[in-house]
């Protein structure tokens, strides 16, 4: 099916084949999880895609790896901390969350004690073996004391050490 219903072929006129919601799922159709994002909910797929072309897979706005969820998301939310985490620092996003839905908040790609699995395994894999293992990072609640974005604190602690030893 196409996008475009002409209307007046010698003057180039034309409606769109469907409302601005339902458009693109005439094609593209997607089985939604529970956590959906805002645009995906609302239909409007070309706040993320061009529906003509680009110079990015998937018709993206702009590059996947650098940057395109920061058209709606503010980057100088985690850009002004001391300590941004790489991911974010790249404008990667996708490698910790979903674009479209997750089945999961925030829609995060896998659930928080597996996801920093994902490049922090070596830690994981010293808490094994540690003789005097930290709970918080034993249970892999990392979020607790890191905040997964940015921080002021080294490691991306949400606090100054100190203060989080207080805390737990």
């Amino acid at each position: 099916g196409a996008c475009h219903v002409p209307t007046a072929s010698s003057r180039h006129s034309f409606t769109l084949a469907a409302g601005k919601q339902e458009l693109c799922r005439l094609c593209h159709v997607q089985s939604l999880q529970t956590h959906v994002h805002k645009p995906v909910a609302d239909g409007d797929c070309t706040g993320c895609h061009s529906p003509h072309g680009s110079d990015y897979r998937f018709f993206l706005l702009g590059d996947p790896a650098g940057g395109v969820c920061f058209r709606c998301h503010p980057a100088g939310r985690f850009q002004d901390k001391k300590h941004v985490h790489g991911p974010v620092a790249a404008g990667a996003c996708m490698v910790c969350h979903e674009a479209h839905s997750s089945w999961r908040p925030k829609l995060l790609a896998r659930s928080d004690e597996n996801l920093c699995d994902l490049c922090h395994h070596e830690i994981t894999a010293r808490l094994q073996t540690a003789r005097h293992p930290h709970e918080p990072a034993l249970a892999r609640a990392c979020t607790t004391c890191h905040d997964p974005h940015a921080s002021d604190h080294p490691a991306q602690l949400r606090e100054l050490p100190r203060e989080l030893g207080l805390s737990c």
